[in-house]
């Protein structure tokens, strides 16, 4: 590990009293109980405070919609998201793919790779409140503070993961209840 300068010890000097003025905001609180924050140091802490965005949205708005460029990450601060596809099934319904509510993350894709939304996003109740952060907040953030971003991107890689774990094991329920109906289909037509 390199040599700890004046300059270093000055910056996180200025950042902890930064950090004090904040202890009374709810985004801070928010943030730092966050997981994907939770072990960032105290320079990235401001970094973040400084470069987040809080949006207020009512019952059934969009927050991204499937098909566009994926720019930023949001975090639930309260209220649900309802993550759901474009397409109708047969029914003339879109498929729910998640709920997601307060603490939860979505739009975590576009910091690792910037692809277009693979769902659309709306929030379910009135007054849900996100907090945003832009990919390239992200990259400044792993430029400026490479050992902190590294941890942020674990977070969100764990993010990735659980959903990923999720979604194999709804991806096998349908399947098992697939084969049930089909057992169920044939052993009809074979009476």
């Amino acid at each position: 590990m390199g040599k700890i300068t004046i300059v270093d010890k000055l910056t996180k000097r200025a950042s902890l009293r930064a950090l004090r003025k904040l202890a009374n905001d709810d985004n801070y609180q928010f943030i730092k109980k966050c997981h994907l924050f939770q072990d960032v140091g105290p320079e990235a802490l401001v970094f973040l405070m400084e470069n987040v965005i809080e949006r207020r949205y009512r019952r059934h708005e969009s927050v991204f919609q499937e098909g566009n460029p994926g720019i930023c990450l949001f975090l639930v601060k309260s209220g649900r998201v309802e993550i759901f596809t474009e397409e109708e099934d047969t029914a003339g319904e879109r498929t729910v793919l998640a709920v997601v509510g307060e603490g939860r993350v979505l739009g975590e894709l576009s910091v690792l790779s910037l692809t277009y939304r693979s769902s659309s996003a709306r929030a379910v109740d009135p007054g849900t409140t996100l907090l945003t952060l832009s990919s390239y907040d992200i990259d400044t953030l792993m430029d400026q503070h490479p050992h902190d971003g590294l941890k942020v991107l674990r977070g969100v890689t764990d993010t990735l993961a659980h959903n990923l774990i999720e979604t194999n094991k709804r991806v096998r329920e349908l399947q098992l209840e697939l084969a049930r109906l089909r057992r169920a289909a044939n052993g009809a037509t074979d009476e």
